[in-house]
């Protein structure tokens, strides 16, 4: 699905961004596998606990050849 969303973008848009909890494994190896690179970090609150993000960004060319079939990589599997 993400390959597919990229290729109806990457005429119009060059990058595509997105934020992940700093301490969520699963998420981060989501956006790792698919190339995204961290390009800032943020805290915010969640119930007055306060936590910390990722920005995340990719190319949406490199994303544009994702094979959907396979959402691009195995994540959680190791």
């Amino acid at each position: 699905m993400l390959g597919e969303l990229a290729r109806r973008f990457v005429g119009d848009r060059d990058r595509i961004s997105a934020v992940v909890l700093a301490d969520n494994e699963v998420g981060r190896a989501f956006y790792d596998a698919r190339g995204f690179s961290v390009v800032g970090e943020r805290e915010t609150s969640f119930s007055g606990v306060e936590r910390d993000e990722l920005i995340v960004r990719a190319d949406l060319d490199d994303l544009a050849g994702l094979d959907d079939a396979s959402g691009g990589a195995d994540v959680g599997s190791g």
